[in-house]
């Protein structure tokens, strides 16, 4: 699909948002820096930032972003009337950032490589999916919407396939950055099946517990 990939990118860090290959992450863009990086990026050839989780510095010399994201193209733009954009971005491949600086405006640029993932360019989710006919996954994820009063199109959710399910509902549920940024380092879409029903498993533990009346 891409011949080569752009080995310098903006960054837009989101808390406790992951974006993964072939999926559509919709952005509310208001900050003057971000405004202009969404400026510069489709002045570009290639129209792509990177999306990437920011983590707490330990010391002044680490990174301000997580080593891993991914990388996303702008395939819809709209700007609003109070001088908003609305964005889509398609994910493309995930990256890893080599090292990152500051641009004039405020946001950050990196340099970046995909060779860790490359099989993300090559669509993933037509190979043969080995956990295409198993059933923990709803029935965990079914527990989780009920635990969290989370209202849905269950209908929907059963008629979806859970090779499509796995990468929609590791982006969209309320977990937490460290287990989002698990499910995004999965090496395959059989590991990121494997740990994300074991997420919504453990949260579904321990939300019980949370309603068991203790003495």
């Amino acid at each position: 699909m891409y011949k080569s990939l752009p080995d310098k990118i903006s960054i837009f860090p989101l808390k406790g948002v992951i974006m993964l290959p072939d999926t559509t992450l919709p952005l509310n863009i208001f900050e003057p820096r971000y405004l202009s990086m969404i400026e510069n990026a489709l002045k570009t050839s290639h129209r792509m930032i990177g999306i990437i989780q920011p983590k707490k510095k330990a010391n002044k010399n680490d990174l301000s972003v997580y080593l891993t994201g991914c990388l996303g193209k702008i395939i819809k733009f709209e700007e609003t009337t109070d001088g908003r954009y609305l964005i889509s971005l398609r994910g493309i491949s995930r990256i890893n950032i080599v090292n990152e600086t500051l641009s004039d405006e405020g946001y950050l640029v990196a340099k970046i490589n995909n060779k860790n993932y490359l099989n993300d360019i090559n669509k993933y989710k037509e190979m043969s999916f080995v956990y295409e006919n198993d059933q923990k996954l709803k029935i965990e994820l079914k527990n989780y919407f009920k635990t969290k009063k989370i209202e849905t199109d269950w209908g929907y959710i059963e008629k979806c396939a859970n090779v499509d399910l796995v990468d929609q509902i590791s982006m969209i549920c309320p977990f937490t950055s460290e287990e989002k940024q698990m499910l995004l380092e999965s090496e395959n879409i059989e590991n990121r099946y494997l740990l994300l029903t074991s997420i919504l498993e453990m949260n579904n533990i321990n939300n019980g517990d949370k309603n068991v009346i203790k003495h």
